[in-house]
Parts: C-alpha cells; sequence; structure tokens
C-alpha cells in the first residue's frame, strides 16, 4: 500500500484493485521504455535505408570514380548498424527485468549503473519530439552492498522517472540518489523547478500513486526545496537484503 506523507500526518489508502492497477501500470513501464529504443531502432534502420538508396544511384550514374563519397555512406551505415547493435542489448535486458517482476533481486550498485543505461532510448526520444537534452546521473552512499527486488523499480522508481522525463519543458540533469543502511533504502529523485512547467505537477505523483496498492508499504514524499524538486521513495526493511 501507499502512504502519503504530509508533513507529520500518514494517510494509508487501499485500493481493491490491485492487481488490475499493478499489473497495468508495470505494463506500462515496460512499454514507455521499450518505445524508446525502437524509436532508436527506426531512426538508424532509416539512415541504412536511406545511405544504401544513395550509394545505388551513384552507382547507376556511374559514380565509379567518386571512392570517397562511396567510403563515406559506408562507414554511415557501418556506424547506424552498430548503434542498432547497441540499442539491441538494453533493450532485451529491460524486457528481462520486466519479466523477472517479483522474483529477482539487484544491488543497488546495479540499480545505479544500468538506469542511466535503461532510460537512454526514452532520452533520445523526448530529445528529437521535444529538442531538449535530458541527462540521468546516479549516486550512492551509505551500505552499497544492500540489493533491492526487482518490483520496486518497475513499480515505483522507473515511472516516477519517466513522468518526470516526460513533464520536462527544457534540457537538464536528473538525479537518483540512493541512500541505504541497516533499516532502509532510500530513493531520492531530484529534478530542477526550472525544468517542469508547475509546482502542483509535484502533487499528481501521490494522486497517482495512490492507487497502486499491492501492500508494498512504500512511503512517497514530494517537496519542493531551494529551487528543486525531490520525491523521496522510502522502500520497507523486507525490501533489503545484504546478499550482494
Amino acid at each position: 500500500m501507499i502512504n502519503k506523507k504530509s508533513d507529520d500526518v500518514v494517510i494509508v489508502q487501499n485500493d481493491q484493485n490491485c492487481l488490475t492497477s499493478m499489473m497495468e501500470a508495470r505494463f506500462d513501464t515496460i512499454k514507455m521504455i521499450s518505445e524508446g529504443f525502437y524509436h532508436s531502432i527506426y531512426n538508424n534502420l532509416s539512415v541504412i535505408i536511406g545511405q544504401i538508396e544513395l550509394m545505388r544511384e551513384g552507382f547507376l550514374a556511374e559514380f565509379e570514380n567518386d571512392s570517397d563519397r562511396k567510403q563515406i555512406q559506408l562507414d554511415k551505415i557501418e556506424k547506424a548498424s552498430e548503434m542498432i547493435n547497441q540499442t539491441l542489448k538494453p533493450l532485451f535486458k529491460i524486457n528481462t527485468l520486466g519479466n523477472k517482476g517479483y522474483g529477482e533481486e539487484v544491488s543497488l550498485k546495479w540499480l545505479c549503473d544500468k538506469l542511466p543505461l535503461y532510460l537512454s532510448g526514452y532520452i533520445q526520444y523526448l530529445r528529437e519530439k521535444k529538442n531538449i537534452k535530458l541527462h540521468v546521473e546516479t549516486e550512492i552512499s551509505g551500505k552499497n552492498n544492500n540489493s533491492i527486488q526487482t518490483k520496486y523499480i518497475i513499480d515505483y522508481i522507473i515511472p516516477i522517472i519517466l513522468k518526470l522525463l516526460n513533464e520536462s519543458i527544457c534540457s537538464g540533469v536528473l538525479s537518483i540518489r540512493v541512500l541505504s543502511n541497516l533499516s532502509k533504502n532510500l530513493i531520492e529523485i531530484v529534478i530542477s523547478e526550472n525544468m517542469l512547467s508547475s509546482p502542483p505537477i509535484i502533487n499528481q505523483y501521490q494522486e497517482d500513486y495512490s492507487d497502486k496498492d499491492s501492500n508494498d508499504d512504500v512511503f512517497l514524499e514530494c517537496k519542493s526545496d531551494k529551487g528543486l524538486y525531490i520525491i523521496k521513495v522510502t522502500l520497507p526493511i523486507k525490501s533489503i537484503s545484504s546478499k550482494y
């Protein structure tokens, strides 16, 4: 269940349609990330097709002596092909992560290392859609040998990040800070107020996540501080393992 913190008041809300809402949210998360990678693959395929057409026109026009032009086109094809290869790797991994669902644990270090990679396709998609450059950076402090269940990544952390990225109106950096100790894992997602359209947007996260009741005892706290929007996701003790 989601516990919404408002000052010193904790509100507990239940949702009878727990399974349906969580499954729909999870599919939406995987869909958004995958679409970003598919968009990148499509763009690179377009480059390859375009260069092949140009080379074909050159051959038909008998530009036999234009070896430099041919080499440039071949280089573009090779580069685009390599980009497709590199895009397929994280695409496979993020869909595999989604299939693992509730049954797997990953280290917090793994989370920090992989998040920028998993989000790279969607960030590229937003760059072309909105003409803005977004960057995701992560940092970890405390005991970094703790692990986290993948369900918390898919059901809480990534959806919030995607929502922030999607609502960004200008270029900038989104920071994910991971603090771990013996009692809790705290994930802080930080973004500049200038990157979002209006302050009320922060309150919408509480409304969105109040519909997701999975008895997880996840605490979601949203606040504005010194020009920054800070969303804190506090995970329960039961989510922590020191197997890594």
